[in-house]
């Protein structure tokens, strides 16, 4: 049975101080100290409670009807066992959690995989193929001729009719290979760039289709390095590697019949160092794949470093930490150059000594056949001719134990590539799913959400908002209140309750349908590489000039636009780096504004902004807001003002709700949240009123 977490008490089931192992399974929970060992079954575990003492503390529940004390801790080991506590709280609620892992795909095989890839291009690859299968045949004739000229040409000297045919046929073989060159060298590399480019999307949509969960798991510069120098590999392994590997297998049966035509003896001590050229290709393959996914795993951390740090040059130089960073590279620069020393003592203990073998075995074949000529068994010209063909024969042996490193690399690259191929989209449509006109009516119904399934962020949340409410969500920072905006979004899937839009789950609805008719603001807003123009039209691909500039207007970022070099033409740079952080929050309410949204989403709009231009934002999102389903997030006592309810959050749950007047008068979790800003009660109470 499979672990699931372990925690560590430091008192015994005796209460004694003493070291207690804690281990949670699928079905279980087993505490032991050594001396004892206690198992409760988690499907009669109820009601679970966290009792906190002064210096002892105790986790207490209903099991199998009876009140039980589950263990005792102290305040030490309080922090971690209360992460516990969560955790019993939830798996046994009856609401929450559902503790089977899931199943991975099954990685496909990646020669197969491979083999798919360029099933639509059968005809292309097959000319390609001929093409090199022809250059195979063609460069078998000169060596054949060389015997003729040697043994009835020159040997004779008299036969000038056959020298004349010799020379043309030489001129005919060697014009044909230079026009189907061209032809294969085209076809193949029209193929390449065709394959490359559609790998590349291919990847890039699939990623696009995954959810929310794996891009913020999986290093942005790892997708990356998959994208660009995987697809690479991968592409000369399809366009390059396959006919190499056919023409000089072609190369190797055509040379091995025709040396054992020619001269059997000599053929057998062509074929002797075969065996060992096969075994320790075997054995480098085997050896060489783990050092190549270690050069591949450095390469992608140096790429994702890059990725994070350039475009954060201005948080690097704020806190002065370029040296910091320069040593990060350097260190992993290191590192790839050791793995990448790890392949090249490979390949230099085990190429150079083949090369040596395939020498010695020329070597014999000269020794051997020079005696035979000595001796007047074998004619010069087949012995020459003979040698030609050996150094072609074993040409193509070496061509292979080559290629096979590049192919090695391609099958690792490959490797990296369907380890995204292969990943499942942990979001999913229905198999029929709805369209909707969205009204913007909203219910969370027992909702229960964890990034991690068993430390939940978001713990049984009831919730209904009506149809062009507005309401306003606060919460100390980690309370669940931007997890719950991505549950609405549906970037995720509740583990346990439904959401329900307009009366329908949302995992019934279609997700492009459905987020097409959402409007939202982010709390630190991302602005893409572009003008100022695209940035706002990206929330509405068709929009015209006028409706870009009436957006503008309305989220006060048109008195800034204008007065940029270009006006709405300027171009922002990386993530808008050229704005400052209130310009880029104005322009992504803009952004939010332009598709008309039936549903309003705003974390934090006016964070960034100055009070003056949060007075003028607001008035103009009162005007956005209305008749429009509304969720701000905000710590803002202006904006709360105009909302027709607030939720208040702590630790996952929502612990309050009312009018922002009701809720100052309890002088509960919202009084606490507000008055710890600094300001004061007095101090809020004065806040400007927008009208």
């Amino acid at each position: 049975m499979e672990t699931l977490r372990e925690f560590e008490s430091d008192l015994t089931i005796d209460k004694k101080f003493g070291k207690l192992k804690i281990t949670l399974y699928e079905n279980k929970l087993v505490l032991d100290d050594g001396k004892n060992r206690v198992e409760y079954n988690l499907k009669n575990i109820s009601n679970v409670k966290l009792n906190e003492g002064f210096g002892i503390n105790s986790i207490v529940a209903d099991y199998e009807g009876k009140k039980i004390e589950i263990l005792y801790f102290t305040n030490r080991v309080k922090e971690k066992l209360a992460e516990l506590y969560e955790i019993l709280a939830s798996v046994t609620s009856g609401n929450y959690l559902k503790m089977n892992k899931i199943e991975s795909k099954k990685n496909q095989n990646v020669v197969r995989w491979l083999l798919s890839l360029i099933s639509p291009y059968k005809f292309r690859v097959s000319m390609g193929i001929l093409f090199s299968l022809l250059l195979v045949i063609l460069s078998l004739i000169p060596p054949y001729l060389l015997k003729i000229f040697i043994n009835n040409v020159l040997l004779t000297k008299g036969n000038s009719y056959l020298f004349t045919e010799i020379i043309l046929v030489l001129i005919a073989v060697y014009s044909s290979v230079v026009v189907i060159t061209v032809l294969q060298n085209y076809a193949l590399n029209y193929l390449g760039q065709k394959l490359s480019n559609e790998l590349r999307v291919r990847i890039y949509e699939h990623v696009n289709k995954l959810s929310l969960g794996f891009i913020e798991n999986f290093q942005s510069g790892r997708i990356l390095s998959r994208i660009t120098t995987d697809v690479g590999n991968t592409q000369w392994f399809l366009i390059w590697g396959i006919p190499t590997l056919l023409t000089n297998l072609v190369t190797i049966i055509g040379i091995g019949v025709i040396v054992f035509f020619m001269n059997p003896f000599l053929g057998i001590f062509a074929i002797l160092p075969i065996p060992a050229i096969i075994i320790g290709t075997t054995i480098y393959r085997r050896k060489s794949r783990l050092k190549y996914h270690k050069v591949w795993r450095r390469s992608a951390d140096i790429t994702s470093l890059l990725t994070d740090t350039i475009p954060s040059s201005l948080i690097v130089r704020s806190y002065a930490n370029e040296d910091y960073e320069n040593s990060r590279l350097r260190r992993l620069t290191e590192e790839l150059f050791s793995s990448q020393m790890g392949v090249i003592r490979l390949n230099v203990s085990w190429w150079p000594t083949l090369g040596f073998i395939l020498s010695l075995t020329t070597v014999i074949i000269w020794f051997v056949g020079g005696k035979e000529v000595i001796s007047g068994t074998l004619a010069l010209g087949t012995l020459v001719a003979f040698i030609t063909y050996l150094s072609m024969f074993y040409q193509p042996i070496q061509n292979l134990t080559n290629v096979i490193p590049f192919m090695q690399q391609s099958f690792t690259s490959a490797e990296r590539i369907l380890e995204i191929i292969d990943s499942e989209p942990e979001i999913k449509e229905s198999d029929n799913p709805k369209k909707i006109d969205l009204k913007g009516e909203i219910t969370f119904d027992h909702v229960w959400f964890g990034y991690d399934p068993l430390a939940p962020v978001v713990k049984d949340v009831n919730l209904k908002i009506r149809q062009g409410e507005k309401v306003g969500i606060v919460g100390q920072s980690g309370s669940g209140k931007t997890t719950m905006i991505k549950l609405l979004l549906r970037f995720y899937d509740p583990l346990a309750g439904k959401i329900l839009v307009d009366g329908y789950d949302l995992k019934d609805l279609d997700i492009k349908n459905y987020r097409s008719q959402i409007g939202i603001v982010h709390a630190d807003p991302t602005l893409l590489y572009g003008t100022v123009a695209y940035n706002i039209a990206y929330g509405k691909q068709n929009a015209s000039p006028e409706e870009i500039i009436a957006a503008a207007m309305m989220s006060k970022a048109h008195d800034f636009i204008i007065n940029l070099p270009l006006a709405y033409d300027t171009h922002l740079g990386e993530r808008g780096n050229r704005l400052s952080s209130g310009q880029k929050q104005m322009i992504a309410i803009a952004r939010a504004l332009i598709k008309e949204p039936k549903l309003l989403i705003m974390d934090e709009p006016t964070a960034n902004v100055d009070s003056i231009t949060e007075g003028e934002i607001i008035k103009s999102l009162k005007e956005a807001m209305q008749g429009k389903t509304t969720i701000i997030i905000s710590h803002r006592f202006s904006i709360l003002n105009y909302v027709d309810r607030i939720i208040v959050m702590d630790n996952g749950k929502i612990v309050e709700e009312g009018k922002r007047e009701e809720l100052l008068q309890k002088k509960g979790k919202f009084y606490e949240i507000f008055k710890g800003d600094g300001n004061g009660t007095r101090e809020i109470y004065k806040e400007t009123q927008y009208s």
